[in-house]
């Protein structure tokens, strides 16, 4: 009876090194970097369908001028009140009001350049214009 289990744990063994050799660790690292450079120009997204509204920023660093394409508003209300953009540490984007009160907040995401996080019912991403 040993010898029966030393032999399947033997070949349970081998079977699992030649699994780890065929199959490196994933690059986990290059998954959850932020993109070094955003896009200067953004088509926004409502609810997964493409909208008329784009993002334009210019500038670098974390604080960027921000110029918002006319009918923003009809988009997600507050919208057209934008006048900063401002990056975070993590790459997420805050677009704020002339007192500095955030209106929406980005974070990076799969799919698109980035996803709406704050506040709940903004349902809004971001790809880069003309992608």
């Amino acid at each position: 009876m040993k010898s029966l289990i030393i032999a399947v744990l033997a070949v349970a063994g081998i079977g699992a090194l030649a699994f780890a050799q065929e199959n490196p660790v994933a690059d986990t690292e290059s998954l959850v970097t932020p993109a070094a450079t955003p896009p200067d120009r953004f088509a926004v997204w409502s609810a997964g369908l493409e909208t008329e509204c784009t993002i334009s920023l210019g500038g670098d660093g974390v604080q960027q001028s921000i110029d918002v394409a006319s009918g923003c508003g009809e988009v997600f209300a507050g919208l057209d009140r934008v006048a900063d953009a401002r990056f975070g540490s993590d790459g997420e984007l805050q677009l704020c009001d002339a007192g500095g009160r955030v209106i929406v907040e980005f974070a990076p995401s799969e799919g698109f350049f980035m996803e709406s996080v704050h506040p709940a019912n903004a349902l809004l991403a971001l790809s880069e214009a003309g992608w």
